[in-house]
């Protein structure tokens, strides 16, 4: 999917300065907000929004149409206006170019796309744990720092809010598979 210039912005905003313990569900379009929080939230999860009084109505409504009510809200996008004197956390958020630059042979490459997408093509040495299986299958990303990425940075900046979550030193790719060769990585077929 492509991804609006404001919930770009908004990605990497999170990255640089979020609630530790947030967990990272762009807006956007509401499109795959809706989907991925729903496959990937338990139903009776505790849910608080973050964001502007728009995205915050809009995501709301979205939510309740899949069965998801009683949501709590900050409205705001500022951490410390949020919840002052709360503790923050942040990763780097890079593109391809970048990825292949600051790789080093100790890092893990996590790629958080499907299986069936993963096989027909993945960059050299990844671990595949696709996304809606990433919150049981935690204990098989290898220690050291994760690089993660899918095919357009959504899921992927998903995926880093998780492993943050949990502490590990994380790096997102927030940019298309299709452009990982043409940075200098190998790919698979």
């Amino acid at each position: 999917l492509r991804h609006t210039a404001e919930c770009r912005e908004r990605g990497v905003a999170f990255a640089a300065d979020h609630l530790a313990g947030a967990l990272s569900f762009e807006y956007g379009t509401g499109l795959s907000f809706t989907t991925y929080l729903g496959w990937l939230m338990p139903y009776d999860a505790r849910i608080t929004l973050v964001g502007s009084e728009h995205e915050i109505e809009h995501a709301i409504r979205d939510l309740s149409r899949i069965g998801v009510d009683g949501v709590e809200v900050a409205e705001g996008e500022d951490p410390a206006d949020a919840a002052p004197g709360a503790l923050t956390r942040s990763y780097p958020r890079v593109d391809w170019p970048t990825a292949a630059i600051m790789r080093t042979r100790e890092d893990v490459v996590l790629d958080v796309r499907r299986a069936d997408e993963f096989t027909t093509g993945h960059l050299e040495s990844a671990v595949n744990v696709p996304l809606h299986e990433l919150l049981r299958r935690l204990d098989e990303v290898p220690v050291g720092r994760v690089l993660v990425h899918c095919a357009s940075g959504y899921r992927a900046g998903i995926a880093s809010s998780i492993l943050d979550r949990t502490g590990r030193n994380v790096v997102h790719i927030d940019a298309a598979y299709a452009d990982a060769a043409a940075a200098g990585l190998a790919v698979s077929a």
